[in-house]
């Protein structure tokens, strides 16, 4: 991609990137793989090669959804 002078990565993460006390190791992954698309796409800014992250949003938990 850097030698063509563009292209992208796009990573799939999710709105869970947040600690939970049941997927702890789930969270500090999806932390690490959003961190990683930041400093890639820092590191690629001059060479036409852009880095993102695409994430869904985490859903509330289902008693304050209800609550409305």
């Amino acid at each position: 991609m850097r030698e063509r002078g563009w292209g992208s990565v796009i990573n799939i993460s999710s709105g869970r990137a947040q600690p939970t006390p049941t997927a702890a190791a789930y969270c500090a992954a999806k932390a690490a793989l959003n961190n990683f698309s930041v400093k890639l796409s820092a590191e690629l800014a001059r060479t036409g090669v852009t880095a993102n992250t695409v994430s869904r949003a985490a859903r509330a938990p289902k008693a304050s959804r209800t609550a409305r």
